[in-house]
């Protein structure tokens, strides 16, 4: 297959995708949405994507940024974040916000979001902008994310307030917060150098996004797909959501146990019938097989 119709390339230390609906799991289904205009800010921003391909079909990248990039900052806060579009509606915010240290008022109505917000140039790119419309009316979350193993804080970060509260159409907002998000090891370094200001890590983001899938009114097999979804797509990036989304996970072993720890898998699971244990029975769920 030649360069031209790969959608993943594989350079040396990272990957490199080469369309940038390969990055979701959870994709616009028009063009003409929000959702699509606000993930071409960060796909179509040609001074942060910088990707090649050579004749032989693999990729390379001038720069160290860009949503292409598996290893960046960018493709980890635009993948992973754009996971609540895959949420029917805005019952999943309040968690999310009371994580952000921003508690709604009464019900939220509607919600949108930014990536790589610049709105003022010389005044910063904010990495995510939440808007959001409860009882209270109009609010702002600011999201500042950070690359885990890469925690460093600017001077904008250990302001007392965030930067972007100045920006034009953040600045009139009665209720705005600023939150980070950072790798779980590097939380505790974080929240002692950002005073009051809330940190999120990336594991509890997917372990929210995960909780609100299960709370989906949908049949059991359709959530069990959307947690598998969440679980191995954060799971790919390096990311186990917190908590876990079934308490037997935890137990369940690791690869390396497998044949270092002996962990012997009986006779007797090799020689059973599973496709005699029916896994679908109309009318009669839960229902067993044909038989011993």
């Amino acid at each position: 297959m030649n360069g031209s119709n790969r959608t993943f390339l594989r350079p040396r230390g990272f990957g490199i995708h080469r369309h940038w609906w390969s990055i979701l799991p959870a994709l616009p289904e028009r063009t003409d949405t929000p959702a699509y205009r606000a993930l071409k800010r960060v796909w179509a921003d040609h001074t942060m994507n910088t990707i090649t391909v050579d004749a032989d079909g693999q990729g390379s990248s001038r720069g160290s940024r860009g949503v292409y990039r598996t290893d960046t900052e960018d493709h980890l806060t635009v993948s992973l974040f754009e996971s609540w579009a895959a949420m029917p509606d805005a019952s999943w915010v309040p968690t999310l916000l009371a994580a952000c240290g921003a508690p709604s008022e009464g019900d939220v109505r509607r919600v949108g979001w930014s990536y790589a917000f610049e709105e003022v140039k010389g005044m910063g790119i904010a990495d995510v902008v939440v808007g959001y419309e409860d009882d209270g009316g109009l609010a702002v979350v600011v999201i500042e994310a950070k690359k885990p193993g890469a925690a460093i804080l600017a001077d904008k970060d250990l302001a007392p307030d965030c930067p972007y509260f100045d920006l034009p159409s953040i600045r009139p907002l009665q209720r705005k917060t600023s939150c980070f998000l950072v790798d779980h090891a590097d939380a505790t370094d974080v929240r002692a150098k950002v005073g009051g200001r809330a940190v999120l890590t990336w594991q509890q983001l997917v372990g929210l996004q995960i909780g609100a899938a299960i709370r989906l009114a949908v049949p059991p097999t359709v959530r069990a797909f959307v947690v598998g979804s969440l679980l191995h797509h954060a799971a790919g990036l390096g990311i186990v959501p917190d908590p876990l989304p079934y308490g037997w996970l935890a137990q369940e072993p690791a690869a390396d146990r497998i044949h270092k720890d002996a962990v012997r898998q009986p006779r007797e699971d090799r020689i059973q019938a599973y496709w005699k244990q029916w896994r679908h029975v109309p009318g009669a769920p839960g229902s067993g097989g044909m038989g011993a």
